[in-house]
């Protein structure tokens, strides 16, 4: 049996602010960061002493993203206008937006693999481009807590 290779379309990979797609995304990354700290032993095995060992210590996480803005397209818009708001607002309990990554089937339209998490506005750029090119915007997301994956997504 031959083994299938498919990669994977970046269309069927979307992403949420808010419960609102991101409209004309181009692309984005998910980052997730675990600190790994040394670990010291007050008497350390001869077999390990010459070597560093490691534990996990604080995960952090971060989405971010880049789409072009569209006259046409309201939600472009509206999803910058949602952003910049929350970036500026001096109230940190508004500033928490709520963030998924989904890989959906493209030919089903159904999710396969979804990560669900809060973040803050850590930094929006607005890319006003020369005439007869697209412009762009560009949204740092900074993981405010945990993320999870959504067990009840298909696998």
């Amino acid at each position: 049996m031959a083994i299938e290779n498919k990669v994977i379309d970046g269309a069927n990979i979307l992403i949420k602010v808010d419960d609102e797609y991101v409209a004309l995304a181009t692309d984005a990354t998910l980052n997730l960061a675990i600190d790994m700290q040394e670990v010291k032993y007050k008497k350390p095995d001869r077999s390990t002493s010459r070597f560093r060992q490691v534990e996990a210590g604080v995960i952090s996480w971060s989405v971010n993203q880049n789409a072009y803005f569209s006259a046409d397209n309201n939600a472009t818009l509206a999803c910058y206008r949602k952003l910049f708001a929350k970036a500026i607002d001096p109230d940190p309990a508004v500033n928490d937006v709520a963030v998924e990554v989904e890989y959906r089937d493209g030919a089903a339209g159904t999710d396969i693999f979804k990560i669900t998490g809060n973040a803050r506005v850590g930094g929006l750029d607005w890319n006003i481009a020369n005439s007869g090119e697209k412009s762009t915007f560009s949204a740092a997301l900074e993981g405010n807590g945990g993320i999870a994956q959504d067990e009840s997504v298909a696998t």
